[in-house]
């Protein structure tokens, strides 16, 4: 009943629950199969407003977890079950240690024993279920556990790229992006997005003549998210047509068709998509592409800009929270970079815009966006979380630098003044300890070798690992005469050769 869109009343589904533990030992669980279950966690999940679903996770592990050899048995007929066990604890568990311990206990040896079954019952929506989990665990899973999980999607994804639909596609795409690399640091996860951009870009020439474009806003931000984790573009004529297929108007083929259903598809309610598409074209440097090879300033970021104004009202219900401040953030660095590389230095014939009074226009463009953004800001949590509060510093710094300093308008230099001290710190720009927290860390012996190679008079200025906000910088060399270089060569001190260094 439930699968066909009956609602599902809280009261009812603490009535299945009472029912279904009433068994004395939780392992009796099994009883009801993998389908069983399946159903039951449909129904459970399908109760809006249920208070208890961290009570049947805990369970449920504990029930599948005491004697795993024997429910693997019963797994072997419904293969998915572990999959969708996995996005139930993934959504609900209360602790990452409950959903490791059913990746490392149940899922990981049932993918392991019987790859076959479990290949052939996978589902798009099962793939990304699972990388749910992995990232909901926090780390807890081994190496060696994880690294199964990543072979068995990877292998899943190499033999079914070809037949993904949209949907699909962002979502194997997504769960790509959070597996990471091997061990080994092999590339596989750059030829398989390789192929999943390749069909993305197919799907829109097939779909070239439909009004509606093949890519939901949520798809096209997923798999615009994942290909910039990934940090794949190929060579950005596939990409450049995907974004074009959906932020420009697109023209009927037909006159019967109405120019209203032509739209692209990222409105002002889109908040996330419109920053995570926004954010994914700068980091993947097409964000100077032209999506109309006839006008040069139709770039993404142009084509977003009237969303992102409309966006900023206060009326807006997706503009509030954490959530809505993490937009915010990613928006503003997306076009505070934008304007900073199509700044005064960029601006000359052939550059983008192919003029300069288009080069005018585009940087008028984003600064508007940019200060609407800042505004916005005000009203929203962003001191709560250092990264949101990094990306504003950061593209109040691009657009200081790109805007002229203090030769910028002063209702301008009025509102990022407030930006800035909307921080309530004595000094708000962080320094090397807090920008390096939560951070991941890589070797920087390359880094070493480099400045060990270095010629005696340079060695004696060299310095690794040294912070300039926003930047961590491996290996910096202070002019000679420098104050810096003074203090260190009247201290006798060496190039300080740590350890580790900042990913970035």
């Amino acid at each position: 009943v439930a699968r066909r869109g009956a609602p599902v009343l809280p009261d009812v589904a603490s009535d299945l629950w009472a029912a279904v533990t009433s068994f004395e030992e939780p392992e009796r669980l099994r009883e009801l199969g993998g389908r069983g279950v399946c159903d039951l966690l449909y129904v459970l999940q399908a109760a809006r407003g249920w208070q208890t679903h961290a009570a049947v996770c805990a369970v449920l592990v504990e029930g599948m977890c005491r004697d795993p050899d024997t429910f693997m048995l019963d797994l072997v007929l419904w293969p998915q079950t572990v999959a969708l066990v996995a996005d139930y604890l993934a959504r609900h568990a209360a602790q990452p240690q409950i959903v490791a311990r059913f990746l490392g206990l149940i899922l990981v040896p049932f993918w392991a024993q019987y790859p076959k079954p479990v290949e052939a019952a996978l589902l798009p929506h099962h793939i990304l279920a699972v990388s749910n989990a992995l990232v909901r665990s926090e780390r807890l899973l081994s190496s060696e556990a994880s690294e199964i999980i990543r072979r068995t999607v990877m292998s899943w994804a190499t033999a079914n790229v070809s037949g993904l639909r949209p949907r699909g596609l962002s979502g194997v795409a997504l769960a790509l992006s959070r597996l990471g690399p091997s061990p080994g640091g092999d590339a596989v996860d750059a030829v398989l997005l390789r192929a999943l951009l390749c069909r993305a870009a197919e799907l829109v020439q097939v779909s070239a003549d439909d009004p509606a474009a093949p890519f939901r806003p949520d798809w096209l931000g997923m798999l615009m998210c994942s290909l910039a984790r990934g940090r794949y573009r190929g060579s950005g004529e596939g990409l450049r047509a995907i974004l074009e297929a959906h932020l420009l108007p697109r023209a009927p083929a037909q006159e019967s068709v109405p120019a209203s259903s032509m739209q692209g598809i990222l409105l002002p309610s889109e908040l996330q998509n419109l920053a995570l598409t926004a954010h994914a074209t700068v980091k993947l440097d097409i964000h100077t592409v032209p999506l109309d090879p006839t006008d040069p300033a139709s770039t993404a970021l142009a084509a977003l800009a009237p969303a992102v104004l409309q966006s900023c009202s206060s009326s807006n219900r997706g503009l509030q929270g954490a959530k809505g401040a993490r937009s915010v953030g990613l928006l503003a660095h997306a076009f505070g970079a934008a304007l900073l590389v199509s700044g005064p230095a960029a601006a000359s014939p052939g550059a983008l815009g192919g003029t300069l009074a288009g080069q005018r226009h585009l940087e008028a463009v984003y600064e508007r966006a940019l200060m609407e953004l800042f505004g916005a800001s005000l009203r929203l949590p962003t001191k709560q979380e250092f990264r949101v509060h990094f990306q504003l510093l950061s593209a109040l710094q691009c657009w200081w630098c790109a805007a002229g300093g203090p030769q910028a308008p002063l209702g301008n230099l009025r509102r990022a003044r407030r930006v800035l001290e909307a921080t309530g710190r004595p000094n708000p720009i962080p320094g090397a300890t807090e920008s390096a927290d939560g951070q991941d860390w890589i070797t920087t012996k390359g880094h070493e070798e480099v400045v060990q190679a270095l010629p005696a008079a340079f060695l004696e200025h060299a310095v690794m690992e040294e912070f300039a906000f926003p930047f961590w910088l491996d290996v910096v060399l202070h002019p000679e005469g420098s104050v810096r270089a003074q203090l260190q060569s009247a201290s006798g001190l060496q190039p300080a050769l740590r350890t580790r260094g900042q990913s970035h």
